[in-house]
């Protein structure tokens, strides 16, 4: 069943579990183009790479608080 509307973007009914599958997977396809644009710039050489020492360091550094 849909319903015409005039300006042409038409409608159907779906039950509220299908339209929340169809959310997550708009949502898990926008995700995977994000780590494919990622893995894009890692292979082009944008990447930065660190020691898991210096990420220790970087965790143990204190955070500035922002002003407001």
């Amino acid at each position: 069943m849909t319903a015409n509307r005039k300006d042409g973007n038409n409608v159907a009914p779906v039950s509220q579990e299908h339209c929340g599958e169809l959310e997550k997977a708009e949502r898990n396809a926008a995700y995977l183009e994000k780590l494919a644009r990622g893995l894009d710039q890692v292979r082009a050489g944008h990447g930065i790479v660190k020691t898991m020492a210096e990420l220790e360091k970087m965790a143990e550094e204190p955070h500035p608080t922002p002003e407001k």
